[in-house]
């Protein structure tokens, strides 16, 4: 009899097997807990027959999991029952008020999971959907969106200040790299950009440093990552920053050559710098801030040839920045501001032919940028602004005849290009102004007769330009410098008298001077260049040819 029992007990749980295999094949969950139920409780009367049958390990722990098993899927069957009928009221509730039956399967299957969550917030949802109650499970679910919407916000801005914090690293350590490699400074504010690409000093910082290294595009792309998060900005300073990105946006369209859209960007941005510095006539930094867009106006002016225009404001910058450098004697930055503005009102002197007054304002900027320099032989950019200020010395003194003072100050002035270049190579701005210093040179020792010599300069010269060049082909000033060059070579060869050399050289400006001026038919420099460039061709063809 208990051996038939047994065998009873075995087929029971061996049929319930099966049928528990069938139910989760056929996804049915009301008959995989019910066979489950009765598989254990067969399973329990077996594993008792066999104990009395086998006397050996005591068995009863196990009989004791088994049977809590039991329990627990009974517990679950009933729990899932009763679900079953909450489910079906609420669906009745739902068609009363008209619901369609897809609304009514998706909010069903909404309260299926909400009764599922163990989330203790939903404890109210979970409650009034037991009870039947959809509008107060709905009011609940609610307030529970905004604790969670709430803490997702507080969460956003931990992390956005942690990005903010972490950009601001990345540009301390970039500004301290710079004085030492525009490159790897390049590589820090690249950095900053990627953890908060919001950050709009770091999009103006990239700008400046991608100019910097001669990668225009960059540049570009950061300065109009810079103007549009400015115009998003409505805090105190979103005005003062829209003017400083469309000064940034400004200086790069004129080293691509594009003087129209230049013009534009300079033009709103001093319009915004008036506004900002005429609300507040006391704010130094306003003050400060109008006078670079002056300046910034008067460079466009001064390359369309609008030379009255562009003395006008430059004169209104300089009188800027003396009125704030007076204020402030011991202010290096006022005194370094006030010497660029000497320097363009020299410029502009110069262009004009009143070489009297240039030698005035450029005598005024040398003095200033060699005191700063003296000062502190360490600092990169007050060395740089006095090779600047010495070359434009140079080409003045050049102007009124006086090779041997343009030549001492155009040495003078390699040779601390030649400095900051060995400190730092991979800065792009330095070889170019060294490459003009070397052009400079050349110049001289052409008009002296130093034939050899000029044409050693105008050589290393162009393998600056041609380096540059290739870097960032799209750098219209950098174009432009290469095609002056390669004729300056040509210059020097028809001096010795090799013709066809001298040819060769001019053709390879050629179709440089061309392209530019095809490209920018605004732009008179261009467009003279070209057509020197073309006449001056067809000269030496001519003469070939007469042999």
């Amino acid at each position: 009899m208990k051996i038939m029992t047994l065998l009873t007990g075995g087929v029971a749980v061996s049929a319930a097997t099966v049928s528990l295999g069938a139910a989760v094949i056929s996804e049915e969950p009301q008959t995989l807990l019910t066979i489950g139920s009765g598989c254990v409780a067969a399973f329990s009367t077996a594993l008792g027959i066999w104990s009395s049958l086998r006397p050996g390990p005591d068995l009863s722990g196990i009989e004791t999991g088994v049977q809590d098993t039991a329990r627990g899927i009974a517990e679950q069957a009933g729990a899932t029952a009763e679900i079953r009928e909450v489910l079906a009221r609420m669906e009745a509730r739902l068609e009363a008020r008209g619901a369609g039956p897809a609304s009514i399967d998706t909010a069903l299957q909404a309260m299926d999971e909400v009764l599922a969550s163990n989330d203790p917030d939903k404890a109210s949802a979970r409650a009034a959907i037991l009870q039947g109650d959809p509008d107060t499970a709905e009011a609940a679910l609610a307030d529970v969106f905004k604790k969670e919407r709430a803490a997702i916000a507080l969460m956003a801005d931990q992390v956005g200040q942690a990005r903010r914090a972490a950009a601001n690293t990345a540009r301390e350590k970039a500004a301290l790299a710079a004085t030492r490699s525009v490159s790897e400074a390049r590589d820090w504010y690249r950095e900053a950009v990627a953890i908060d690409p919001g950050h709009f000093w770091a999009q103006i910082d990239l700008a400046r440093i991608s100019a910097i290294c001669g990668d225009l595009p960059e540049a570009l792309s950061a300065s109009e990552a810079a103007s549009r998060i400015a115009l998003e900005e409505t805090g105190a300073d979103s005005q003062r920053n829209r003017s400083i990105a469309l000064d940034e946006l400004g200086d790069i369209h004129i080293a691509g050559g594009n003087l129209t859209a230049a013009l534009a960007a300079f033009t709103e941005s001093l319009a915004i710098s008036e506004k900002l510095a005429g609300r507040d006539p006391d704010n130094a930094q306003a003050q400060r801030d109008l006078s670079v867009s002056l300046a910034k106006i008067g460079n466009i002016q001064s390359a369309l040839g609008d030379l009255e225009d562009a003395l006008a404001s430059y004169r209104r910058s300089h009188d800027i920045r003396q009125r704030l450098a007076a204020e402030a004697p011991g202010n290096t930055g006022a005194q370094k501001d006030l010497a660029g503005a000497f320097a363009k009102l020299g410029d502009v002197h110069l262009a004009r032919g009143d070489l009297d007054a240039a030698l005035e304002s450029y005598t005024e900027s040398r003095n200033i940028s060699g005191r700063l320099a003296m000062a502190d032989p360490g600092n990169s950019a007050w060395q740089h602004d006095h090779a600047i200020v010495l070359n434009r010395m140079g080409d003045l003194q050049a102007a009124r005849g006086d090779r041997a003072g343009a030549l001492e100050s155009h040495s003078e002035s390699r040779d601390i290009s030649e400095r900051l270049i060995a400190s730092d190579p991979d800065n792009a701005a330095w070889k170019r102004d060294h490459a003009v210093t070397l052009e400079r040179i050349g110049d001289m020792q052409l008009a002296d007769s130093v034939i050899e010599a000029a044409l050693d300069a105008y050589s290393q010269s162009r393998a600056i330009r041609e380096q540059l060049t290739g870097a960032d082909p799209g750098n219209a000033g950098w174009q432009r410098d290469l095609s002056v060059t390669l004729e300056k070579i040509g210059d020097v060869l028809l001096v010795r008298g090799e013709l066809p050399a001298a040819i060769a050289a001019y053709e390879e400006s050629e179709p440089i001077a061309r392209s530019l001026a095809e490209r920018f038919p605004e732009h008179r420099q261009f467009q003279g260049d070209y057509e020197i460039t073309r006449q001056r061709l067809s000269e030496l063809r001519d003469r070939l040819q007469r042999g």
